[in-house]
């Protein structure tokens, strides 16, 4: 069955870090779109951050199979400065515009205030009122950013990506302003066993995980 799905995430790599084995599956039989709202700028970092981070968002975008990326400007780590009201708008400009079945955005318990805000402008642009075409809703977390909030998280769903590994981990790989060593939780070791663990609990060899806030179905 195809569905027109819509990722939003805050970030680049987001959605790689998150769901990428996840993203490369759904794809084979589904429309795809990500939408980004920041620009991947990273204030205080390298100046370059943003130019490298853009390169790689699109190459993956074209290896995962995505069917068309959604940039938009905002700064990272600054969706704070912009009143709620604005960032409900421009998701809810996006939900109107891409008419999704199903979307998947960040977690809105992680610690980054930019998942967490983002999280909460989709739940509201995705309430189930009859003029939403939205029929399920699901949150997933960035490595570290869900863990180190310390209170534990209730997945519900889990998403088997036994065959979509290498392609993740290749995508992740590129991000080599991202990666941190190990045991860093965003390490690509440490990534691949958590995987491993989701996939041990879920009964396949590797899964990814979700919380999935509605299914209409």
């Amino acid at each position: 069955m195809n569905n027109n799905i819509l990722i939003i995430v805050a970030h680049p790599d987001d959605a790689e870090f998150g769901m990428g084995g996840t993203i490369s599956k759904l794809s084979k039989d589904n429309n795809i779109t990500l939408c980004v709202l920041c620009r991947g700028n990273r204030p205080g970092s390298n100046p370059n951050v943003e130019k490298m981070r853009k390169k790689v968002l699109n190459e993956n975008v074209e290896s995962l199979g995505i069917s068309k990326l959604i940039q938009h400007v905002y700064d990272d780590v600054s969706l704070d400065k912009h009143s709620h009201l604005s960032i409900n708008n421009y998701v809810s400009s996006v939900i109107s515009q891409i008419k999704p079945d199903i979307v998947f955005t960040n977690y809105s318990g992680d610690i980054h205030i930019d998942h967490e805000l983002l999280s909460k402008a989709v739940r509201v642009a995705c309430r189930p009122r009859p003029n939403c075409t939205v029929t399920e809703l699901y949150e997933f977390s960035i490595p570290g950013s869900g863990e180190w909030n310390f209170k534990g998280i209730n997945y519900n769903t889990f998403y088997n990506i036994e065959e979509n590994i290498k392609i993740k981990y290749n995508c992740i790989d590129k991000y080599i302003t991202e990666i941190q060593p190990a045991p860093d939780p965003t390490s690509s070791e440490y990534i691949k066993y958590r995987d491993l663990y989701y996939g041990s609990i879920s009964g396949y060899k590797q899964a990814e995980p979700f919380i999935c806030i509605f299914n209409k179905k």
